[in-house]
């Protein structure tokens, strides 16, 4: 009996071997199945592998240390504790510091000031304010009141001084020898009305005064313009001497975008018109300004990631016997397309420029960008327009997309000579600091 039972013991498991069922296939447990490689995907690696330098910056120099940057704040209670001490009781107002580093111009620091619903619903105080010095001042306020959820009317001063501007000449074949500053005294009393009708498109309806007094500056080792002027080694610009002017502006925009978290493509189509004249001779002394601008905008991803594509116009004319002043050139650097030049630098009776950037989220209220861009400034109504006098202008940088009254950016741009001249890279703009939208 124990043998027999013994010699069973190994026939049982043999059979229990054999039942068993064969190893099964790891489940595809994201239900997608493999298609395979085909020649689109292979064609992917080309642009892949050139677009790889701006992933690893954007990945390992921006993204990941910004995040680890902000968590850490978070974390600390830092910020919260910020936030409570700038901002007032159910946040109807608050304060917030601000700061502008334009290599090339002078440091200056200041605040930004904000009331909403002051002693009644809708009316609005916007206060921005800054200085780099006794002869650095800058200030703009606004009281503006809402008409309706798209509509508001405002009245807004603005004043500053400024002995660092920059002024570089006018027409397409200025050179960086060129530069020299002056000092600008400006003032301004305007009332503006602003409409949203529709999406993201604006109409914008302006009429004041401007006063602008010039006279001699210095900064950053570059001549001042009166001492050219002085020893004959330049010429004086028109307006030199100032003037008292009475203005009225349109600028309409028309665009299909929508805010976040709607994607981010659509178009902006978008035309501004300025008259002014002088009060003290209002028939020899007047000028218009016109232009406009056509962008096309496509979210390749859905997510905001942006791909823009913008062309810029831009024209002043004398409608008197004098010239038009310097100081009412279109120009283009600074805020206006080709970024890689200071303002001032580049200034003419006209103005042209195309524009490529590409923009996308990196944190939940910061976006980075990237843009390349080709213009020019020239004669009138661009008579001296040709493709071989254009300059290249790119960079990237930093922007919030939160309040637009008040951004932080920081933006690294070049800027070249004119191509028929060899394009070399004169021009570098590192702007870091903060905005002012009113």
């Amino acid at each position: 009996m124990l043998l027999a039972t013994t010699s069973a013991a190994p026939a049982a498991a043999s059979d229990v071997e054999d039942q068993a069922s064969p190893r099964r296939a790891v489940p595809d447990y994201d239900a997608r199945a493999d298609p395979g490689a085909d020649a689109g995907d292979v064609l992917l690696w080309v642009p892949r592998i050139l677009a790889s330098p701006l992933y690893l910056v954007s990945e390992y120099v921006l993204r990941r240390p910004i995040g680890w940057l902000i968590s850490t704040i978070e974390q600390s209670g830092f910020a919260r504790a910020l936030l409570d001490f700038f901002t007032l009781e159910e946040r109807t107002g608050g304060f917030a510091p601000a700061g502008l580093l334009d290599y090339g111009f002078r440091v200056s620091g200041g605040f930004y000031v904000f009331f909403d619903d002051v002693g009644f619903e809708g009316h609005e105080i916007r206060l921005f304010a800054s200085t780099g010095g006794y002869d650095w001042i800058s200030a703009t306020l606004a009281d503006r009141y809402r008409l309706s959820e798209h509509a508001e009317i405002s009245i807004r001063a603005h004043v500053v001084r400024r002995s660092d501007w920059l002024f570089g000449g006018i027409g397409w074949q200025t050179a960086e020898s060129d530069r020299s500053r002056y000092q600008s005294d400006r003032q301004e009393l305007t009332a503006v009305l602003e409409a949203e009708p529709y999406r993201a498109s604006r109409l914008v309806v302006t009429a004041g005064v401007r006063r602008v007094e010039i006279d001699r500056g210095t900064c950053c080792g570059d001549p001042a313009l009166a001492d050219l002027v002085r020893d004959g080694r330049a010429s004086i610009p028109p307006g030199y001497g100032g003037y008292f002017a009475y203005l009225q502006r349109i600028d309409l925009a028309f665009d299909t975008r929508r805010p976040l978290p709607h994607a981010g493509h659509g178009i902006r189509i978008e035309g501004h018109v300025e008259h002014a004249f002088a009060l003290a001779d209002p028939v020899a002394s007047r000028w218009a300004r016109y232009g406009g601008a056509i962008a096309g905008y496509l979210d390749v991803t859905g997510e905001h990631r942006v791909l823009g594509l913008a062309l810029y116009a831009s024209f002043v004319d004398p409608l008197g016997t004098r010239e038009v002043p310097f100081t009412e050139l279109t120009v283009l650097g600074g805020k206006a397309p080709m970024r890689g030049y200071l303002e001032g630098r580049l200034s003419g009776r006209s103005a042209a420029a195309a524009t490529l950037d590409y923009r996308w989220p990196i944190w939940v209220w910061l976006d980075g960008t990237f843009f390349v861009a080709a213009g020019n400034v020239f004669g009138p109504q661009l008579e001296d327009f040709a493709w071989d006098r254009l300059r290249i202008s790119f960079g990237g940088g930093l922007r919030t997309n939160g309040r637009p009254d008040h951004s932080f950016d920081v933006m690294l741009a070049l800027g070249s000579e004119p191509i028929v001249t060899g394009a070399a890279l004169t021009s570098v703009r590192l702007f870091i600091g903060t905005s002012r939208g009113f």
